[in-house]
This record gives structure tokens, sequence and C-alpha cells, in this order.
């Protein structure tokens, strides 16, 4: 499902995702596609991230809140060179003068 609770009131949504977490609970799979990290945390156990129709990880929930870290770098120009950035780097989505950069075992000095 892409976003399927994109315009619900919030009683439907958390209805609808407590539907989901039962149906989860029968053993059957759920594909729920959210930009909504709230949501993702309450009914996922695996995780995949897309950038730009790219895998960029798939992992457990909790593994990956534990070793990626989401770093938005604000940069003087549209232009500028984007930083190194110390860690694995996963992905760097340019948003005009940011940058926002998913970073595995971030190494902050």
């Amino acid at each position: 499902m892409d976003e399927p609770t994109s315009g619900l009131d919030p009683l439907v949504r958390r209805e609808f995702l407590e539907s989901m977490i039962d149906v989860a609970a029968q053993g059957r799979s759920v594909l729920l596609s959210s930009h909504q990290i709230g949501e993702v945390e309450r009914v996922a156990d695996d995780v995949i991230v897309l950038i730009n129709g790219k895998v960029v990880a798939h992992e457990r929930l909790e593994d990956l809140k534990n070793s990626v870290t989401e770093v938005i770098v604000s940069m003087p120009s549209t232009t500028a060179a984007p930083l190194q950035m110390p860690g694995k780097f996963l992905a760097m989505v340019p948003f005009g003068h940011e940058h926002l950069w998913l970073v595995r075992d971030l190494q902050i000095l």
C-alpha cells in the first residue's frame, strides 16, 4: 500500500494501523510505503529505504535505527560541493541549499 493513511483523520489513521498490526500478527506480510516515520515505527519489523528508486538499506527496524543517522547539511550555495561525511555513506539527496545524508556508523569527532 502506498501512503494508505494519507488524508485520513487521526482516529481512522490509528484504526487502520491497528488493523495492519492485527494482520501481521496473523502471520501475514504487509507491505506499506510511508514517509511518516512514526507510522513506520509503529507497524514495521523490517524496513527498506528507497532513495530515487534505489534500495539503500534493508534490515530490521531496530538495527537500522541503531546504526544509521540522518544528517542535514546547509550549504552556502546550491552549487557548493558536498562535504565528506565520516562513516559509511548510504545516500545523499540535495534540496537546494540543504543536503540530506543517510550515514551508517557516523563518526562524530
